[in-house]
C-alpha cells in the first residue's frame, strides 16, 4: 500500500512540475508592475501569437477614430507594420530593448508635460472619451507616465491601477539596427 501511494504521489509532483510553468501563461497572469514586465509579457505572447492577450497590455486609446490598441497589435503580426515610424515592430528590436534598454525609461519631465496638454485640451469638440480619460490621467498623475527615448525609438507607458500599459511606440526596429538612422 505504501509503495502504490509513493507512486501517486510521485506522479501527482512529476504533474505539478510538470503544469506550473504553464499556469504562467494562462491569459491574467501577465504581471506588468515594472516596465520591464511589461515588454517580457508581450514578447512573450507575440511569440506565442496571442495577439488578442497583447490587447490587454496597451492603454485603450482612440485618436482620430484610430485604435492605438488595434495599431499595435497590426504591427506586431505583420513584424514590422509600417515598415518605419509609428507602431513599427520587430521581434530582435523589442529583444534589443529588454536586454539592453529598460535603464533609458523615465519619467515624463515637467517640459513635455506642459508641451503635451495643449495637444490634448486643444480639441475638446471632437476628443473621444478615451482621450479624455488619458488627459484626466495625465491631469492627476502625471508621474504614472515613463517615456523612452533614444535613437529616434520613441516609447511611451503609463502606470494605471498598478500595471504598466503601452500607451505607444515607433521605429521599434532601429534598437536591432533593422531600420536606416531617421535623425
Amino acid at each position: 500500500m505504501a509503495t502504490q501511494n509513493k507512486a501517486v504521489d510521485n506522479l501527482f509532483t512529476l504533474v505539478f512540475v510538470l503544469t506550473l510553468p504553464a499556469l504562467a501563461l494562462l491569459p491574467g497572469c501577465d504581471k506588468t508592475e515594472s516596465p520591464e514586465d511589461l515588454f517580457r509579457a508581450i514578447q512573450r505572447l507575440s511569440r506565442a501569437g496571442r495577439y488578442d492577450e497583447i490587447k490587454n497590455l496597451v492603454y485603450p486609446l482612440e485618436v482620430e477614430g484610430e485604435s492605438i490598441v488595434d495599431l499595435v497589435v497590426a504591427g506586431i503580426k505583420a513584424e514590422s507594420y509600417p515598415p518605419n515610424g509609428d507602431f513599427a515592430f520587430s521581434a530582435r528590436g523589442l529583444e534589443a530593448l529588454i536586454n539592453k534598454h529598460m535603464h533609458r525609461f523615465r519619467r515624463y519631465s515637467d517640459e513635455e508635460i506642459a508641451e503635451y496638454r495643449p495637444i490634448w485640451r486643444s480639441r475638446p469638440a471632437d476628443i473621444s472619451e478615451s482621450e479624455s480619460k488619458f488627459l484626466q490621467l495625465l491631469d492627476d498623475d502625471p508621474g504614472a507616465f515613463r517615456v523612452f527615448s533614444h535613437v529616434g525609438v520613441n516609447i511611451h507607458i503609463v502606470k494605471v491601477e498598478g500595471k504598466y500599459k503601452l500607451i505607444f511606440w515607433e521605429h521599434l526596429p532601429k534598437l536591432a539596427g533593422e531600420q536606416p538612422d531617421l535623425n
